[in-house]
């Protein structure tokens, strides 16, 4: 009788090691936000107080919207140039 062979179960660290595009919204949504909160405190505090893993959801909320404000922004740049320029 040939014996089965072991059924190895996928490690999810395995495969490839690529970043989704979600993944590098959140990165950078995390960036701008230590960025600005960095810029409100005008550099009394270290940047490693604000990009430490506690305050990431306040970086990325912060820096989702500023990514929002500029691209509303953009685009009443675009429409004023369009119609009036």
């Amino acid at each position: 009788m040939k014996k089965r062979p072991k059924i190895r179960k996928s490690n999810k660290d395995e495969g490839f090691k690529i970043m989704t595009r979600a993944e590098h919204e959140l990165n950078s949504s995390e960036w701008f936000g230590a960025i600005i909160r960095y810029s409100w405190y005008l550099g009394r505090r270290k940047f490693n107080t604000f990009y430490i893993s506690r305050e990431a959801k306040k970086n990325v909320t912060i820096g989702w919207w500023f990514k929002i404000v500029i691209l509303l922004i953009l685009i009443c740049f675009g429409y004023w140039f369009v119609n009036y320029a």
